[in-house]
């Protein structure tokens, strides 16, 4: 009998081998690739919990367009739950990578030629679509506006027009006054600040005065921990204390000017608020920067996409008290088909935790920022900065 368990033992390790492993040691590597699985150019993804990945995507069929929603199991590394909607083709649905209470997923609707946002190379949504992967059918929200954020159960909408935030209900459509700024200012939402969504960085932009950074409560209506926003710059996110900006060389400077800045929001003037000179940094390692996007994870990480001659390097970084931490995606080589809205980050697999997923080259990637060798440290430099004070 014990021999008979043996075997068996080792039939199952070789079986486990041969599929790629447990959940926890696939995604104890750099990077693992679901080879199996494929996914197009417009596809978008978030994560919903419970090992459970959605990636969404949207493609012409015919005289229409079909809309695929796929749930991939991280953990068993299959799909097992496919989702199709034929819709017109006058549209195009994307899946909105913020992540809602219950399994909620929110599509924005784009006409095939899009409106921008003033200003901005953003597209902007004409409608939303609200359901979840069990739902057969997708229900419509219209709103006045559509450069707003939905509350974390997907029961209110919060948009800004003129100097003022209003609420609609999403179920009767009833409009009030939620918030009110000073007269003649342009007002627009930045980053979630919280995992629960109940508060959100705002963007005001006085007439006459200082840009600044809010936090607004969507629970109250409050506003609080305001920081200047400064020119050239936008809202990355926030870590514990401090807003995270990014800003962007003026015209007449060169790439190498680019820096994140750690702006204390407690309110208090005086506190400490620190820089980075990323440009200079990222440049004495790779070639000459054309162009980074940073993005700030809830997990704490920064995700840096730099340009060097028409080509992409990913960084994967940290900030910690006295450095900043890079890491390259060796493994993954030069990039050149990711795109902004294919990433999600603080996936939970097993004990593998704040793991990011990426779709690059119509492959699902699971990267594990825990196994990277961090070996670019960036000094923090501390910055005499006083903050902006409400009331």
């Amino acid at each position: 009998m014990k021999k008979i368990i043996c075997v068996l033992s080792v039939l199952l390790l070789i079986f486990l081998t041969a599929c790629g492993g447990t959940a926890v040691g696939r995604y104890e590597s750099e990077d693992y690739a679901f080879d199996k699985l494929t996914f197009s150019d417009s596809a978008r993804m978030v994560y919903i919990g419970n090992n459970e990945l959605v990636i969404s995507e949207d493609a012409v069929s015919g005289s229409s367009r079909l809309l695929t929603t796929r749930v991939v199991d991280l953990g068993k590394a299959k799909v097992t739950e496919t989702r199709r909607y034929k819709h017109d083709a006058e549209y195009e649905y994307r899946l909105s990578p913020v992540r809602y209470d219950g399994g909620r997923l929110v599509y924005e609707v784009y006409f095939s030629n899009p409106d921008y946002y003033f200003g901005s190379s953003e597209p902007m949504p004409e409608f939303f679509l609200i359901g979840s992967i069990k739902s057969k059918k997708l229900e419509e929200f219209r709103v006045q506006s559509c450069a707003g954020v939905f509350s974390f159960d997907c029961s209110k909408y919060y948009y800004p027009l003129d100097n003022t935030v209003y609420c609609t209900d999403v179920k009767t459509g009833a409009t009030e006054v939620f918030a009110e700024f000073p007269s003649d200012s342009t007002l627009s939402f930045a980053s979630r600040v919280n995992a629960d969504g109940s508060i959100y960085s705002l963007s005001v932009n006085p007439h006459g005065g200082d840009s600044y950074y809010c936090h607004l409560d969507l629970n109250t209506g409050k506003v609080s921990n305001a920081v200047f926003r400064g020119s050239n710059a936008r809202n990355i996110g926030e870590i514990g204390d401090y807003t995270v900006i990014l800003k962007y060389p003026n015209d007449d400077e060169g790439p190498l000017t680019e820096q994140i800045y750690l702006i204390n929001n407690s309110g208090h003037a005086g506190d400490s608020s620190f820089y980075i000179d990323i440009g200079t940094a990222l440049s004495t390692h790779d070639l000459l920067i054309e162009y980074a996007d940073v993005k700030l994870y809830s997990s704490g990480y920064l995700v840096i996409l730099n340009s060097s001659d028409g080509n992409y390097r990913l960084k994967i970084g940290l900030i910690g008290s006295d450095f900043a931490e890079f890491a390259d995606i060796s493994s993954l080589g030069r990039l050149n088909a990711l795109t902004s809205a294919a990433y999600a980050d603080d996936v939970s697999v097993g004990d593998s935790t704040g793991v990011f997923a990426f779709i690059l080259d119509g492959k699902l990637h699971i990267v594990n920022p825990a196994v990277l060798n961090f070996i670019t440290k960036i000094p923090l430099q501390r910055l005499p900065y006083v903050n902006l004070k409400l009331g």
